[in-house]
């Protein structure tokens, strides 16, 4: 059996901007398709930089991870660059892949194996050195995935029992630092369930200009 997944994603900017400088897609369907990416600095200009690879990460999804990761940092040449991250999750085979590049973390609830590493780095400033993290998941599973704007000394047993954007909205008030936040959290649930989503896939951009969260079923 599959899973459908609830989803919640928030962004805020740093203070004194208008703009996040994070930005987030989010692709539903059969598998689920997350990217996230952290503009370096702030405002309009990191946003410049953020919002273009996940745009990008989006139309590739199909492919390997480290490619799309590798092209992206190439069509990123013209910015100033950006950490970014791409999590992949297949609900029939309930298996996860994560590749990354700079300071973003993807936390579980239940799996303490999933600690994927981020490459250092800036995408957009030459060929990245990448590798792509495997890992089973289960329904029942929390994930948080989020930019170095939320401080990363959390536990989300403290959180199991919130669900989407619901999660998130507390998190980041909490945890945020002075840096523009963005996060994402999903939650597994198996086909059949509250959470069950047709299999036609969804695609969500968030850009963030005012504090905000979200999340569906």
């Amino acid at each position: 059996m599959g899973m459908a997944f609830e989803i919640g994603s928030i962004q805020r900017p740093a203070a004194g901007q208008l703009v996040c400088g994070d930005s987030l897609t989010v692709v539903d369907g059969p598998s689920l398709f997350i990217a996230l990416a952290d503009g370096l600095g702030h405002g309009p200009a990191a946003a410049e930089a953020a919002r273009p690879f996940c745009e990008f990460a989006a139309a590739h999804r199909a492919e390997p991870l480290d490619q799309i990761l590798v092209k992206a940092s190439e069509a990123l040449a013209h910015t100033r660059g950006a950490a970014g991250a791409l999590v992949r999750i297949d609900s029939q085979a309930r298996s996860l892949e994560f590749s990354g590049i700079g300071n973003i973390e993807l936390k579980s609830l239940l799996n303490s194996a999933i600690q994927p590493f981020c490459r250092p780095g800036i995408l957009g400033r030459g060929r990245p050195r990448v590798r792509v993290d495997a890992f089973p998941v289960a329904a029942g599973e929390l994930l948080a995935l989020f930019s170095d704007g939320v401080s990363s000394r959390f536990s989300l047993d403290q959180y199991r029992h919130l669900r989407g954007g619901a999660l998130l909205g507390p998190r980041v008030r909490e945890e945020a630092r002075c840096e523009s936040p963005g996060a994402s959290s999903v939650r597994p649930t198996p086909c059949g369930s509250a959470g069950a989503r047709g299999a036609s896939p969804r695609s969500r951009a968030s850009r963030g200009r005012t504090p905000r969260g979200s999340a569906w079923r």
